[in-house]
């Protein structure tokens, strides 16, 4: 075959897919934006070894929930708390530390204190 037919079927198969920006074809609805993170731990406290999860509620501007969003997290005091990609805080040494969680550059946080001793709520 020689090139300009080639270049012609590659042409028409790309009309056809509805790609590269004419008419045809479907897309996906696009994702509303997050409006808002709201993020949580079970308990404000945590002795050293001692884990939680953190959890990280995404709504768009009209309070509707959002999922299938990827979202970081992050510790202000990674040497006192850590935070792993899913939430799961680990304490550390003693002190204080915000929990962050951001996604589609909003974010949201929370302390969270670790203590030397084991933690027994009442």
């Amino acid at each position: 075959m020689n090139r300009n037919v080639l270049r012609m079927c590659g042409v028409l198969l790309v009309m056809a897919c509805g790609t590269g920006g004419g008419g045809g074809g479907s897309t996906a609805p696009a994702k509303p934006p997050v409006a808002s993170v709201a993020v949580a731990v079970p308990v404000s406290m945590l002795a050293i070894g001692d884990s939680t999860t953190a959890t990280a509620v995404l709504v768009d501007a009209n309070g509707n929930p959002l999922t299938g969003r990827s979202i970081e997290w992050a510790s202000s005091a990674p040497d006192v708390a850590t935070v792993s990609a899913s939430g799961v805080v680990w304490g550390i040494a003693p002190g204080h530390a915000t929990i962050v969680a951001s996604c589609e550059g909003i974010s949201d946080s929370t302390s969270i204190e670790i203590l030397r001793a084991p933690y027994h709520p009442r």
